[in-house]
């Protein structure tokens, strides 16, 4: 049923009783903006732009991407702490073996006397030769530092390159590295000889510790390097997928407005075939 009424110059409008297209159309309408007062909704209760993929597919892959590499530089950093720490173990066992290093000089200076006996001597061979196995045993400590051995692989970065590993090693620290082990103290010459290995030995292991402080100090370079490039990607992460808080909000205002301003106009949408009945009475 349809009723056509003219107006003067703009035309006619019809009232159908049947099929109410202004409804229908207000309905459209009111899922469309329903809709999109959800979605901003879900992006301000989330605080994310891009929540699935269909909100923005590029955005998504770009962010996901950024996402491991952030991940993966987080590990960089941790593990590269940790090689510091074992870094420092093994100049502390290295630092030790200096000052048993020096304790065997004093030895070596004390039996090189010719005041002092054989029976002297042995006494004071019997103390070189157990600080002798204790430098040997902390040489051990500081190359068991990491677990591959005294060359150890640290992968600093988050990614494959060789860019992202370093190549650490820890010095021989053991006697026989050293030169001292076949220094004795049994008699007077083989002391004085064993003075000058001792001198020796002692700047080795005085290099070697400056080498550990050397790696110490690029590891922690790297730490920083990696802290900031790891600032840089979450800045980058949160341009591409955090949401604009204050520009959703203003968005979320007008949404509300139009779904409000749907509701009012398909009630009086569907108010209009009643009228029909005004027109029968």
């Amino acid at each position: 049923m349809e009723f056509v009424f003219f107006t003067g110059q703009s035309g006619n409008w019809t009232i159908r009783a049947n099929t109410n297209t202004a409804a229908e159309t207000a309905q459209r309408l009111l899922r469309v903006n329903s809709a999109d007062l959800r979605t901003r909704l879900e992006r301000l209760a989330s605080g994310l732009r891009v929540n699935r993929a269909a909100d923005d597919v590029a955005a998504l892959a770009v962010s996901e991407g950024l996402r491991a590499q952030i991940s993966g530089t987080g590990q960089g950093v941790r593990n590269t702490e940790l090689a510091v720490n074992q870094l420092r173990t093994a100049e502390g066992a290295l630092n030790e073996t200096s000052g048993i290093l020096v304790r065997m000089r004093e030895l070596a200076v004390q039996a090189s006397n010719s005041t002092l006996n054989d029976s002297g001597r042995r006494a004071i061979q019997a103390e070189f030769n157990q600080l002798s196995a204790e430098v040997n045993r902390q040489a051990v400590s500081a190359s068991s530092a990491f677990q591959e051995g005294p060359v150890a692989t640290i992968q600093a970065g988050g990614g494959a390159g060789e860019a992202d590993r370093l190549e650490i090693s820890v010095p021989d620290a053991s006697t026989s590295a050293l030169g001292l082990d076949v220094a004795s103290l049994n008699t007077g010459p083989d002391a004085g000889r064993a003075i000058g290995s001792l001198d020796q030995a002692i700047s080795s292991i005085t290099a070697a510790r400056g080498q550990l402080g050397a790696i110490e100090n690029r590891l922690s370079s790297s730490i920083r390097v990696s802290e900031t490039a790891r600032e840089n990607l979450l800045a980058s992460e949160s341009t591409v997928r955090d949401a604009d808080v204050a520009a959703k909000a203003a968005s979320l205002a007008r949404s509300r407005t139009l779904t409000q301003s749907g509701l009012l106009s398909l009630g009086q949408a569907n108010r209009l075939p009643g009228r029909v009945l005004d027109l029968l009475a």
